[in-house]
């Protein structure tokens, strides 16, 4: 909606009734990543093997969706000279996203739409690093064995959390429980054992969840119910799509999203209602996901035993010091 009317229409929106669910979807994600990264640490031969992995998930499909908006978008519909288009500051900062330092806009590129982000959802990806680092530090002291005192970290951060907020307001407010939703998934993973998956339980969560986006004060609490609610829908295994079957599209539709909406918004009049932009984005966004799975993620991630090849030098050379 944000690329179609802007962002006082969605907050109109979202911040009454039935919209309030819109904001579920982004603690539902941190959520499910903390429960499945979780899983990734504990399986993991070292910190060093897991950081790996996450650079490789992450920075190689990031920096082909900065080269791609910086080089190909950005220069067709830029309204700048081209000369004045490359020499400009703005377009230079723009290349920082490739390192997680996110930038969102390019010169002269959508100043006619509703939104001037070239790519408004990157806003995330500084928190999403955020949590590894969180749970790398956790891994590094052993918590990650540890369920009872990974549950004491995870109400340590709620108490950090709740102070920031009160001692520095809303500015902190959404990216603090995007990092509490990833921990209670990390702790929900720790204690799957113990927590049964049940219908009504999750419809409750899902009611506390929404209750508790009434209020700043209460949106602290969402963590918990929205990772119940996570869990218990990630759990049931519906059937695939064959499509869904060739690969994992979800980091491309992240990426591609927005500043294909945007596109469509600059160059389509009939983008402005949101039921065309989604009509004319999807597809498109299909498109660039399957190229960016196939073509980047998919190559990277087959490389990935160089980590377990390095990894085992080091552990080799260790022991030698040690010997």
């Amino acid at each position: 909606m944000i690329t179609s009317y802007g962002s006082s229409f969605q907050e109109d929106v979202t911040h009454h009734g039935a919209g309030r669910a819109w904001y579920l979807i982004l603690p539902m994600f941190f959520a499910l990543s903390g429960f499945l990264v979780a899983g990734s640490l504990e399986r993991s031969k070292s910190i060093g093997v897991f950081l790996g992995l996450r650079v490789f998930r992450i920075f190689p499909a990031l920096a082909m969706d900065t080269l791609v908006c910086a080089l190909l978008l950005g220069p067709m519909l830029t309204t700048l000279p081209l000369g004045e288009y490359f020499s400009n500051s703005t377009f230079h900062q723009y290349f920082q996203n490739i390192l997680g330092i996110i930038h969102f806009e390019l010169p002269g590129v959508f100043e006619t739409n509703p939104s001037h982000k070239v790519n408004g959802q990157l806003w995330t990806i500084p928190v999403e690093l955020e949590c590894y680092i969180t749970l790398t530090v956790l891994g590094i002291l052993g918590l990650h064995r540890r369920r009872f005192m990974m549950l004491a970290a995870f109400l340590a951060l709620f108490a950090y959390s709740e102070w920031q907020i009160l001692s520095r307001g809303d500015e902190a407010y959404t990216g603090r429980i995007l990092l509490l939703s990833f921990c209670a998934g990390v702790a929900f993973y720790q204690f799957r054992d113990y927590i049964r998956l049940n219908l009504l339980v999750a419809i409750l969560a899902l009611a506390i969840s929404l209750l508790c986006l009434t209020s700043p004060q209460g949106g602290y609490l969402l963590a918990v119910p929205v990772t119940y609610l996570t869990v218990y829908l990630g759990l049931r295994n519906p059937p695939k799509s064959h499509l869904l079957e060739t690969g994992d599209y979800s980091y491309g539709l992240f990426l591609y999203g927005y500043p294909i909406q945007q596109t469509m918004v600059f160059l389509f009049p009939f983008a402005h209602t949101w039921w065309g932009n989604l009509v004319l984005s999807i597809p498109m966004a299909l498109l660039f996901a399957v190229a960016s799975w196939h073509l980047v993620e998919k190559r990277v991630l087959k490389h990935k035993t160089i980590l377990f090849t390095a990894d085992k030098w080091y552990q080799n050379k260790v022991q030698q010091l040690k010997g």
